[in-house]
């Protein structure tokens, strides 16, 4: 095996490695208030589901190892952390997944755009350097589109879950004329 073949399968094992540990740190939920307490602060919007189901979108004024207080429309509300099912926040996705992709895809494609322009004209293999400026210009135009894509993509994402927090299964017969049915709906 030659050292370039070396050095690409290295590259594509620390590539996959830190994906796999960027994805890992992004998915972590709190299960307590103590650990929200550090994903969250003080003016924060938060939508708060207690465990009856019922949901309420604010701002946090405090958290407490034992308790949250949220603003919804100047009114304060105190929340138990036995009550609070779980917390979501409207979050930015990461840019590093967005710059990565990018940085693939753009070297995949003026790199191949290259190729096929290179090839079909005069069949000669271009120099080393020539295929670096290449390969290097395209990765660094992919990874700024790819970043700034993802850094307009925002989603509700689940920032605490209670432990044994309670799930409902309800099952509902749907009869009609000419049609019968089982409604499932699963709720955490």
């Amino acid at each position: 095996m030659t050292e370039l073949a070396k050095l690409g399968r290295r590259g594509v094992t620390a590539v996959v490695l830190a994906a796999a540990t960027a994805s890992a740190a992004e998915a972590q939920i709190a299960d307590s208030f103590e650990q929200l307490r550090l994903l969250v602060g003080q003016d924060d919007r938060i939508t708060v589901t207690d465990r009856s189901g019922q949901e309420l979108t604010g701002s946090i004024t405090d958290v407490s190892p034992s308790s949250l207080t949220l603003l919804v429309h100047d009114t304060p509300h105190v929340f138990d952390a036995a009550d609070v099912g779980a917390i979501r926040q409207r979050r930015s996705d990461s840019i590093r997944n967005g710059a990565r992709n990018g940085f693939w895809t753009g070297v995949g494609i003026l790199g191949g755009t290259f190729a096929i322009a290179h090839y079909t004209t005069d069949g000669d293999s271009p120099d080393f350097g020539a295929w670096i400026w290449v390969l290097t210009s395209g990765g660094i135009q992919g990874a700024l589109v790819g970043a700034i894509v993802d850094d307009k993509i925002q989603e509700q994402r689940v920032i605490y879950r209670a432990t044994g927090a309670a799930r409902r299964l309800t099952v509902s017969p749907l009869l009609s004329r000419g049609r019968r049915g089982v409604a499932v709906s699963l709720g955490f």
